[in-house]
């Protein structure tokens, strides 16, 4: 039998889409397209692949005459597809639960799909499931099984994959560049410590001579005038001169020794020597003619900034530490204070890692809450990372090995509620052998892990373990 003509092949398509097409509008409804494929094979598709092949091989949601036959091969082949699909599913789904894991899942889907799996597809579907991480039925992934990756599609993967090489790219040469920078403030740090102590190598010495002649000149001076008290007109003429001589020489000595007070004080850096060094030199009005004031009183601001870092990190609040580090970089101290400001940079990222991450226990629903609560026979997993948060809330670990007591614990509200209970934890109280058992239950799972099976467990993961880094890195820095 030879095969069907173009022209017979038309009228036969067009018979049987005027069967279907009762209202006579030229054009077939998805429900429509659904029966009549359903009465070509046993069982038809689900009304999701119908409107999947309609959506693939049509121009609008409704099926013209003329769309017929491409759009029946696209059904077919998706018909076709799903029987080896369904059984592979089934070999998955050794439970016989009539679902899998989300691992499992994203495993048949990329198997499936090979080079054009799509992340950013399989993301936007977890995001929209009503209960995120929980088991998934055949009927939730079977659309998307089915579906070859249009041109689009695999362009805007492509994008992302190339947005994400060259994010990889910029990090990588911002932290060649970082390494870079604080090579170079090591260097500069290094020549200026270096000019600093040869232009002050002897200055002690000019000091301790200073305030000897100073001194010596001072008792010249006092004798002097006693010896004037008892003289004659004629005589104490003769020493009034003298007087002045020695006066102005007093002057002279005292305006040195100041000097070389100040200097010796910038050598030495010694907060207290400073304060006063200044204080007197401002006090003699001297000229500052080897800017030596002027090198003291940004020594002392370098001071003051450090110590308003370090009380800034110690109270650890993100505005003070923002306003200190400010001030560090207002004043030009990023050279002098490179050390301090790198541990601030790293403990003002943590403070708002925290931050953000109480923000979202914050807005955490509280359905997602009841979904941890929910469960009767929690997954090894859930369970696990709630002990490891109740023992950083102040539970003995024995509290939490019946279920049912976690289920009381993350029912209760007002004051007690777990989520209010998590923002107003104070870390720094916390024990280092409770942190470090914590740790240890946490670490036996990823992030990811913990995300595929609870959306909930894996907020409050997220939350202990930057409590949990956070006690730790304090604890180093102490």
């Amino acid at each position: 039998m030879g095969e069907i003509s173009a022209a017979d092949r038309k009228q036969t398509l067009q018979h049987v889409f005027n069967q279907y097409d009762l209202e006579q509008k030229g054009e077939l409804t998805p429900i429509q397209v659904q029966i009549l494929h359903g009465d070509i094979r046993m069982g038809g598709l689900s009304l999701p692949q119908v409107l999947a092949s309609i959506k693939y091989s049509c121009v609008g949601d409704v099926c013209q005459v003329s769309e017929l036959h491409d759009l029946l091969q696209e059904m077919d082949r998706r018909y076709f597809l799903l029987q080896d699909l369904r059984w592979e599913f089934s070999l998955l789904d050794r439970q016989n639960m009539d679902a899998i894991s989300v691992e499992q899942a994203r495993w048949l889907i990329q198997a499936v799909h090979g080079k054009h799996f799509s992340r950013q597809k399989w993301e936007r579907f977890l995001k929209s499931r009503a209960v995120p991480g929980s088991s998934i039925g055949f009927a939730e992934i079977e659309v998307m099984l089915c579906d070859i990756p249009s041109r689009t599609e695999l362009k805007d993967e492509e994008d992302l994959q190339r947005q994400e090489e060259e994010e990889e790219d910029r990090l990588r040469k911002e932290r060649e560049e970082e390494e870079e920078r604080r090579r170079r403030l090591a260097e500069e740090e290094q020549r200026k410590r270096e000019e600093k102590e040869e232009m002050y190598k002897n200055v002690e010495k000019h000091k301790e001579d200073a305030e000897r002649a100073e001194k010596e000149t001072d008792e010249e001076l006092k004798k002097l005038r006693k010896q004037k008290d008892g003289a004659d007109e004629k005589k104490k003429a003769e020493l009034e001169d003298k007087e002045k001589d020695l006066s102005k020489a007093l002057r002279d000595h005292r305006h040195r020794r100041i000097r070389y007070q100040l200097k010796a004080a910038v050598k030495s850096r010694d907060k207290f020597q400073l304060e006063y060094s200044i204080t007197e030199f401002k006090e003699a009005k001297l000229s500052d003619d080897d800017m030596d004031l002027e090198k003291a009183q940004r020594l002392l601001r370098q001071f003051n900034a450090k110590e308003g870092l370090h009380k800034a990190m110690s109270k650890r609040e993100i505005q003070e530490l923002e306003r200190a580090m400010t001030f560090v970089r207002t004043h030009g101290f990023e050279i002098e204070l490179a050390h301090e400001m790198t541990k601030a940079h790293h403990l003002l990222g943590r403070l708002r890692r925290l931050e953000r991450i109480r923000h979202e226990i914050l807005e955490l629903k509280q359905s997602t809450v009841a979904e941890i609560r929910s469960y009767t026979n929690p997954p090894p997993i859930v369970h696990t990372v709630m002990t490891a948060v109740f023992l950083l809330l102040g539970h003995q670990e024995k509290e939490t090995r019946d279920w049912k007591a976690v289920q009381a614990l993350v029912g209760k509200t007002g004051k007690e509620s777990l989520k209010r209970r998590c923002l107003e934890l104070k870390a720094d109280k916390l024990p280092l052998n409770i942190v470090n058992r914590s740790k240890t239950l946490l670490g036996k799972f990823e992030l990811d892990e913990v995300r595929d099976i609870s959306a909930g467990a894996a907020t409050f993961y997220v939350w202990a373990t930057a409590t949990i880094e956070d006690v730790l890195d304090k604890d180093h820095e102490d």
